[in-house]
């Protein structure tokens, strides 16, 4: 997912943060303190430096380990590139604008109604 290799990931600590957009690794470490600290699962965004220098949004999803007494000696987790799903998001919301200024700006008047023909929503 990054092209880096294993052992890029395993000699050298916190890796997955020293490729973190610097942008992002304050909140996100914020984050996986809280997650370590509360024993409670977390999920969170950000984007990754691919070796190759493109930049990757990502979603991690961490679990506390804990130890045979309860207490919290790491995290495990999964990290899934959301890159797509990020673009086609902006995509929709850009979308999204550009109708609601056709639609508050037409000269007709424009209604949205519910299967039981209750308005849902309608222009000025």
């Amino acid at each position: 997912m990054t092209g880096y290799q294993k052992n890029d990931w395993l000699n050298s600590t916190k890796f997955w943060l020293q490729i973190m957009n610097p942008e992002d690794r304050e909140i996100i470490w914020n984050n996986v303190t809280k997650i370590y600290k509360t024993g409670k699962e977390g999920i969170y965004q950000y984007r990754w430096i691919k070796k190759n220098g493109e930049e990757i949004w990502v979603e991690s999803h961490s679990t506390p380990i804990k130890d045979n007494e309860g207490q919290n000696i790491g995290l495990r987790g999964v990290t899934m590139d959301i890159t797509e799903r990020k673009r086609i998001e902006e995509d929709l919301k850009k979308s999204k604008e550009q109708l609601s200024v056709i639609f508050e700006n037409v000269a007709n008047g424009i209604t949205v109604q519910d299967s039981y023909g209750k308005v849902i929503f309608m222009n000025n």
